[in-house]
Order: structure tokens, then sequence, then C-alpha cells
């Protein structure tokens, strides 16, 4: 009897939890996996694991390792670099004795559309 209760909860919290937002849906996915919900906690669990329960010790060394991290990339090649946005390349740019001397060669006699 408790089984199939069980079953049943499970099955209409994951109903629920199908149509709730993602924040929601991992609190309770948490919740039901007997994982703590508070993310300070965590921290604050890594803190004293590492660093004898000095949060800010534990901030400075994920800094120092996404530093390392950062430091091994090779910076940016001028060329990948895309033109500022009121740059227009010199391909997309209409000069306006084209433009006319294209629209007087239309023939305006002629349908459009596909042939």
């Amino acid at each position: 009897m408790s089984r199939t209760l069980r079953r049943k909860y499970y099955a209409i919290k994951k109903k629920e939890l199908r149509n709730s937002d993602p924040q929601t849906w991992w609190r309770s996915v948490k919740l039901i996996t007997g994982q703590t919900v508070n993310s300070t906690q965590s921290m604050t669990g890594l803190a004293n694991q590492l660093h004898d329960g000095d949060i800010n010790a534990l901030a400075d060394s994920v800094n120092r390792f996404f530093q390392g991290v950062a430091a091994e990339l090779s910076p940016l090649d001028d060329s990948s670099i895309p033109p500022p946005p009121d740059v227009v390349p010199d391909e997309f740019t209409i000069i306006i004795l084209d433009l006319e001397r294209k629209l007087s060669r239309l023939k305006v006699q002629k349908a459009p559309g596909p042939d």
C-alpha cells in the first residue's frame, strides 16, 4: 500500500514539475533526493573542508584557478574581432548613381514574379 501511494505521489510531483519553472524544479529534485536546497550551506561546507571555514580564502582560490585557466589562453587575433557597428563594409554601400542607372533599365511593362 505505501509503495503504491509513494509511486502515485512521485508521479503527481513529476507531472507538476514539468509545468513549473526550472528553479522550482531543481529545488524539488534536490528535496526529493535528499540534497541540501540552500546553496550557501554547500559553499560553507566547501570552505570548511578546504580553508578551515574561511569563505574569503575559498573565493580567492576560485579566482586564482580561473585566472590560471585564462592565463594559458592565447590572446585573440585582431582580424577575428568584428568591426564596430558604425563601420559599413564597402560591399554594402550603395552608390546613388548606380542605383538610378539600374532602376532606369528595368522594364516597367513586364509583369513581376516567377515565370
